[in-house]
């Protein structure tokens, strides 16, 4: 088996190191556009080389693409649709971590393309988005009916001091203000809603040290969920934990414009006759230098970047609760992680509990596990007991509980 992994971040340590534990794993090549770190992230590991490529660009990406079975997409969401697209073309699967719905929408329409081409392309194959749909469907099917499913997932820094917010970046900052700004589908009655970012704030608890947190509505993590259970299933709903008060902040933030996309030009310097008159320069009082513009979340991710640590220890907290009947009886499946960085392999939670997920769907489907072909939804096409498994063989403890 041959991947390509396109892009040389974080989250690609913790997939490579994934990938390169299968024995048939020939070989993976460690792409990003800046060679010295797709270099550096191929120095740490055997069966891997280093390429130069730049998704954006056509001429670089076939090549790659054509040397391989499957490749994994974790570079920038933006391009993903195009990679799909070059995908299809190349015979070459892929998965990607997703994280914009518009863009997961677009991937779908390339679906018939997809399937004549004999590829199989997973979008949204992270945390949430990704394996919460895997767990939701594996409770869904041990259910003769389900009432509801509700999502909770979070990633949270082991000190929940560590900033005034309780929080450390451990993904992208667009990734993140996405989930904090974009419009949340739902089901409610059976039907899909959508409801605002930040909202229906709840109470939940987790065993100590985390005891009492807080979970409010945010975009993204349902994925493909609603569109695959409505009609089906009355309920689903998904929530971000963090620490409690985190989210009053963002909510406020969010109110006044700081996540705003709209550009105001700042940074404007008028001249006055004086200081023209002491450059040579006569007859141009009143001269505007124009400054650039941003937005106020250019900004606004700027500050999280400059200020909130990065790399903290951290855990990922994750239950996924679905509702219904069974034996004609009231009844309920509950998965439940409490993941925490890996010390030995300086991997974090969130590397961990987001690259595996695609890892596996990536080895499904190059060695035949999955044989469906098309753009596909992982609730439908990934087996969740033995995605389950393979999760708990890479030492992820998922707990399972039927009542």
């Amino acid at each position: 088996m041959k991947f390509a992994v396109l892009g040389s971040g974080m989250m690609a340590n913790a997939l490579i190191h994934d990938l390169v534990q299968n024995p048939e794993t020939e070989l993976v090549y460690a792409c990003d556009i800046d060679l010295e770190r797709a270099k550096a992230m191929a120095a740490r590991f055997p069966k891997v080389e280093a390429e130069e490529v730049d998704v954006s660009n056509r001429e670089s990406l076939i090549p790659i693409l054509k040397s391989v079975d499957t490749a994994l997409g974790f570079a920038s969401y933006h391009y993903n649709f195009e990679i799909s697209k070059a995908a299809i073309e190349t015979g070459t699967n892929y998965v990607d971590l997703g994280g914009n719905n518009t863009i997961v929408e677009k991937q779908f329409t390339l679906h018939d393309a997809a399937k004549e081409a004999g590829v199989a392309i997973f979008p949204d194959c992270g945390l949430a988005p990704g394996m919460v749909s895997i767990l939701a469907a594996g409770g869904y099917n041990r259910l003769e009916s389900v009432d509801s499913i509700k999502l909770r997932v979070g990633g949270l820094p082991q000190d929940r001091d560590i900033s005034p917010i309780g929080y450390s970046l451990f993904f992208s900052v667009k990734g993140l203000v996405n989930e904090y700004i974009e419009p949340v589908t739902i089901l409610k009655n059976g039907k899909k809603e959508i409801v605002e970012p930040l909202s229906e704030l709840e109470e939940i608890e987790f065993p100590e040290p985390y005891g009492k947190l807080e979970a409010a509505t945010t975009s993204g993590g349902t994925s493909t969920l609603p569109d695959t259970y409505e009609g089906k299933v009355p309920s689903l709903d998904y929530k971000t934990i963090r620490y409690p008060g985190h989210f009053g902040f963002i909510k406020k933030l969010y109110d006044l414009g700081f996540f705003s996309e709209k550009e105001v030009r700042m940074g404007d310097r008028v001249y006055n006759e004086k200081e023209l008159a002491e450059r040579g320069v006569l007859g141009l009082s009143g001269f505007k230098l124009p400054g650039r513009k941003y937005s106020a979340r250019e900004i606004t991710e700027s500050l999280f970047v400059s200020l909130l640590p990065h790399n903290a220890k951290d855990v990922v907290l994750l239950r996924v609760e679905v509702s219904g009947r069974k034996d004609g009886n009231t009844a309920s499946v509950t998965y439940e992680m409490i993941e925490k960085y890996d010390e030995e392999n300086d991997l974090s939670a969130m590397m961990k509990t987001t690259s595996f997920p695609a890892s596996i769907i990536a080895q499904m489907i190059t060695d035949g596990t999955i044989k469906e072909k098309g753009v596909l939804k992982q609730e439908l096409y990934v087996p969740a007991e033995l995605f389950l498994k393979k999760m708990r063989e890479k030492g992820i403890n998922i707990s399972e509980s039927v009542v």
